[in-house]
């Protein structure tokens, strides 16, 4: 990978990352970010609709332990539509 698309995705997947020798690399004890903020971060690279966000955010929402009811009653939607 080169410096300019390690630099260009550094934001992506960690915290901090530290130039040495004209390379950008992961200090030693290396914080990932948390997952659901990754799928965001993509979603905004990939430029998804306002649409595909909320039903991105259903999804998060649903993995942080909610059941489908609960995720549905949440963001006003029918659990028809949830699981469509």
């Amino acid at each position: 990978m080169s410096n300019r698309t390690a630099l260009h995705h550094t934001w992506l997947f960690a915290e901090k990352w530290t130039l040495h020798d004209d390379q950008w690399r992961l200090p030693r004890i290396t914080k990932l970010l948390d997952p659901h903020e990754r799928w965001r971060r993509v979603a905004t690279i990939l430029k998804v609709s306002r649409d595909a966000h909320l039903r991105l955010e259903w999804i998060i929402y649903y993995h942080d332990g909610h059941d489908a009811t609960t995720t549905a009653r949440h963001f006003g939607i029918a659990r028809k539509t949830f699981y469509k």
